[in-house]
């Protein structure tokens, strides 16, 4: 309930920006013109918020990195793109004012509202954006500035410099597309054992143990077969293993045939670990493909040949989607005996 109020009341004051500037225009009371988008110390950026008319994502910097509405770990790469326009952000021109009635409908009407939070701001917006559209030639994107509660008399069209395209794309609300997708991470020097087991019997089963001094040991669980790994082999494969991401969750599959699927008997079961015996496991399961599906040379498919199903201790209750082609080079011994031939 409190969420959905203050969802409504965000859209009442995003409904409001127009009324709000031509008001205070017409009266020549608010004659800044704000242009100083741009946070420089993004290291005392402490959360943001996105903010459209029916929904609301916030990010929250934490210990370990960040973290989406509280409970998702974030992606990297996507926060430090967000950081980086926070910092890189530049006006390109500000709004004609034949072109300036238009471009506050919109805004008022589609804006993306981004909340800056940092540590000097006492739980209240540094500056707060409105993100619109973008220019005709998709280098610009509309943008209004509202600091200390003060809203800028006119709109803004905005850029990186040295970048292409505009950004509103950069601000996303979907949860799903702000979380980190891993399935497994240990960093590589502090794994002590990688394990790969097959519950269906129907794969090679083996385990690679870090011996200390660049000295990899081996197993063949099926042969016994106990062998040296040189670390010229063994290094890269343990690299790979150390941080394994997942294609995406499945969130559209009925929960029934979710079920079916990871009661069956897991394919594989990836075990990594660390030095200090903490673990972290993967199962990976068969991705059914619907009936008559055939490959690309015609034959018959009983399951998807280039996608699994996964479930992973990082990942409780979770229905991730894996790539063949990225974790073939961990799951197949032939990934550490003769990682040439892996996917070829």
């Amino acid at each position: 309930m409190k969420r959905n109020a203050l969802l409504f009341f965000l859209a009442i004051i995003l409904a409001g920006i127009a009324y709000y500037i031509s008001i205070n225009n017409s009266k020549n009371s608010l004659p800044e013109e704000y242009t100083d988008f741009a946070v420089e110390d993004t290291s005392s950026i402490v959360g943001f918020a996105i903010t459209t008319l029916n929904k609301s994502t916030k990010l929250t910097r934490v210990d370990k990195g960040w973290v989406v509405n509280n409970n998702i770990n974030a992606r990297p790469d996507a926060i430090n793109l967000i950081l980086k326009t926070f910092k890189q952000i530049q006006i390109l021109n500000p709004v004609s004012d034949l072109s300036q009635k238009g471009v506050i409908k919109r805004l008022s009407t589609s804006a993306i509202k981004v909340e800056i939070f940092t540590k000097e701001s006492n739980n209240k917006p540094l500056k707060t954006w409105y993100v619109g559209d973008p220019t005709a030639s998709n280098m610009g994107t509309y943008m209004l500035l509202q600091k200390d509660g003060k809203m800028s008399s006119k709109p803004m069209i905005t850029h990186l410099p040295s970048n292409y395209g505009y950004l509103t794309s950069r601000f996303f609300l979907q949860e799903e597309l702000w979380k980190d997708p891993i399935a497994l991470k240990m960093p590589a020097k502090e794994i002590k054992r990688i394990t790969v087991k097959s519950p269906s019997k129907g794969k090679n089963e083996f385990s690679i143990e870090h011996l200390g001094d660049n000295q990899f040991e081996f197993i063949n669980f099926k042969t016994e077969e106990i062998k040296q790994i040189n670390f010229e082999a063994a290094i890269p494969y343990f690299k790979r293993a150390s941080k394994l991401v997942y294609e995406y969750e499945d969130l559209k599959t009925e929960q029934a045939e979710l079920d079916s699927v990871f009661s069956s008997t897991a394919q594989y079961e990836l075990t990594l670990e660390h030095l200090n015996g903490e673990r972290q496991q993967l199962w990976a399961y068969y991705m059914p493909v619907r009936a008559g599906a055939k490959d690309l040379k015609g034959q018959m498919l009983n399951y998807h040949n280039e996608r699994m199903y996964a479930k992973s201790s990082l990942n409780e209750g979770r229905a991730l989607v894996i790539q063949n082609f990225l974790f073939d080079q961990v799951l197949q011994s032939s990934a550490i005996l003769d990682p040439e031939s892996v996917n070829k």
